[in-house]
């Protein structure tokens, strides 16, 4: 062991680990600043040579005064295979609360999988998880703090991933976090597959909400999107909401959204909007954007827009919900 009072960075993995020896890391260099398990290049495992009637012993040894880890600002585990992450929260103090934590790793193989919930601790950052960010197929889930000091981020590594898995067990972690958020970014694909886990959880209203980015990528909705019906989320309300941005990703190589996806999306933004009380105030609430590479997307977005509200209006021989949303959004600057 050459950690010590002194020791303030460690980065270490790529191998067989000993449950005891990463206990003694911690008890014996309470001055860590950064910890890292793991690595990027090769999986690690966590040997646990710690009977179980030692493991309390062990846990309350770390969690006598000074705690160890009380000076961790950020604690990152890459790459470790199941069960390690449950190995090790078996000893870590339980008051244990790092600023920064982040899981570089496979995706949850089922939704009982949850070492990873445990590890991010998300039970205990309700106070954190004021800006959400889920990223396309929710291969990257990072939660802010409203003044930027704490983080929690999740980065799925497999190339085959079933989104739904990880944003069940991200609903279910820790629900009153759904009451905290302020500002949520996330592709129209996962906006679809997160209604269901929030409507089983018995998530009504996103009660902080003030901004909601909905991004769409034709790429990321190839062979992969169930059609949204226009009430899906009408269940789901947002009393402070006061913007929706949509934001058109991509380049102007990309393959442009097409009429189905675009139909996607408003069918989406319908009960939101509806439910705020804005249908015939789009101008308040409606934003479109579009990556500063694709200005020619955006110009596409507004076209499909067009054409849907046309055909709509000719064959409800009147405004609908659908068309007026439509029209709006294809008047968008």
């Amino acid at each position: 062991m050459y950690a010590g009072a002194r020791t303030t960075h460690v980065s270490i993995g790529g191998f067989t680990l000993k449950l005891g020896y990463i206990a003694t890391l911690l008890e014996f260099a309470p001055n860590l600043d950064r910890l890292t398990i793991g690595s990027l290049f090769r999986p690690t495992h966590i040997d646990n040579d710690i009977s179980p009637e030692a493991v309390i012993r062990v846990r309350r040894s770390l969690s006598a005064h000074p705690r160890a880890g009380s000076r961790l600002t950020h604690f990152d585990a890459v790459s470790v295979v199941a069960p390690g992450l449950a190995l090790l929260c078996q000893i870590l103090p339980t008051q244990l609360c790092v600023p920064n934590m982040s899981l570089v790793r496979p995706a949850p193989v089922d939704d009982n999988d949850n070492d990873w919930l445990l590890f991010l601790m998300i039970p205990r950052i309700a106070s954190i998880s004021e800006e959400i960010n889920i990223s396309a197929h929710a291969t990257f889930v990072t939660l802010h703090s409203a003044d930027g000091t704490k983080t929690r981020t999740l980065s799925c590594t497999t190339g085959d991933i079933d989104h739904t898995t990880i944003l069940r067990a991200l609903v279910n972690a820790h629900l009153p976090m759904w009451d905290t958020v302020q500002t949520l970014t996330i592709n129209i694909l996962q906006w679809s597959a997160l209604l269901d886990p929030l409507h089983g959880a018995g998530i009504t209203q996103m009660g902080a909400l003030q901004s909601l980015t909905i991004n769409v990528d034709q790429r990321e909705a190839e062979d992969y999107f169930d059609e949204i019906v226009e009430d899906d989320s009408a269940w789901l309300k947002f009393p402070v909401l006061e913007k929706v941005h949509v934001v058109v990703c991509g380049s102007d190589s990309a393959a442009e959204p097409t009429f189905e996806l675009v139909l996607n999306v408003i069918r989406a933004l319908i009960p939101i909007i509806r439910d705020i009380g804005a249908i015939r105030m789009l101008g308040s609430v409606l934003d479109l954007r579009a990556w500063a590479a694709a200005p020619g997307l955006k110009t596409a977005f507004r076209e499909r827009c067009k054409e849907i509200a046309e055909e709509q209006e000719e064959e409800e021989e009147g405004p609908t919900a659908v068309s007026l949303v439509a029209r709006h959004l294809s008047l968008l600057p």
